[in-house]
């Protein structure tokens, strides 16, 4: 499974975590697959947050310049922190297959199709 999948089915699980009426198995699932995969968390973020610090405009005191909701960059420091992120996203990461859920697991809640699609590697056929 590719990193960036993995941040996003943590993203989708944390929305999901919240719902209730969800049985104790598959919320100890959810807990699980999360604690699992904190460490892909923080490399993701660390590893994101480096490559802002070396590729961002940075102001007087060298701190990143942060405008609006996004980092500046110069044009050609924009494609090289894109191309290194992508390659970041494209990590492989292994998921144990006690961490996928049954279609029985997730039934009871409601997803919609960009959910399902974040989670997809995740459910077992």
């Amino acid at each position: 499974m590719k990193l960036i999948d993995v941040i996003n089915a943590r993203r989708v699980i944390i929305n999901k975590a919240s719902v209730k009426g969800i049985s104790f198995g598959t919320s100890f699932k959810f807990m699980k697959f999360m604690k699992a995969t904190d460490d892909d968390q923080k490399f993701y973020e660390e590893k994101r947050n480096e490559l802002i610090e070396k590729f961002a405009t940075k102001d007087e005191n060298g701190t990143p310049i942060y405008e609006g909701d996004k980092y500046s960059f110069t044009d050609e420091n924009f494609k090289e922190v894109n191309k290194q992120l992508v390659e970041l996203a494209e990590t492989e990461v292994e998921i144990s297959e006690s961490l996928k859920f049954t279609e029985q697991e997730l039934d009871k809640m409601e997803f919609t199709i960009e959910e399902v699609s974040a989670i997809y590697d995740l459910i077992k056929e």
